[in-house]
């Protein structure tokens, strides 16, 4: 049974705000902040010039926390580091590939130290979410593959 085209055209447009406000898009909007207006950037900066003009104070403040952890998982992945600029708050620039890259080689050094097969290097090397072109500051949605839990792993016998 379907509910009416007012109920339908509501349900839709539920579905588009709530993919807009999405961690994702979020997170694509900050990377864009440091490709296409500045390589740092306080997260309040960034959260008003990626919200609307006229969004209020509490979601401001809502938007700055969620850019917070974005910009910890981006740190932790050596794309971006952590900075001040003129205020107290902090800020963060942008590092790039090049960072990411750094990170990598951490994570190989970490699995040889600690005596590892070697399989969770090349799973690290070879899982390919999506791609993001730091050249258009575009992200390209690929499929994702399937990558067995460590407990999975463990039980199959598998590396």
């Amino acid at each position: 049974m379907r509910g009416s085209p007012v109920d339908e055209a509501l349900a839709g447009q539920l579905k588009k705000k709530k993919k807009k406000k999405s961690l994702g898009i979020l997170c694509e909007s900050f990377i864009k902040q440091f490709l296409t207006w500045r390589s740092t950037i306080s997260l309040e900066q960034a959260a008003r010039r990626i919200s609307d003009d006229h969004i209020d104070e509490s979601k401001l403040k809502t938007k700055v926390r969620r850019l917070y952890d974005i910009a910890n998982v981006l740190a932790a992945l050596n794309l971006i580091e952590k900075t001040s600029l003129d205020t107290r708050k902090p800020a963060f620039k942008w590092v790039g590939e090049q960072g990411l890259q750094v990170f990598i080689g951490e994570m190989e050094h970490y699995f040889k130290e600690n005596n590892t097969s070697g399989g969770e290097t090349n799973q690290l090397k070879n899982i390919q979410v999506g791609s993001f072109d730091f050249q258009t500051a575009e992200y390209h949605a690929t499929t994702k593959p399937k990558v067995a839990k460590p407990a999975q792993r463990l039980n199959s016998g598998s590396t």
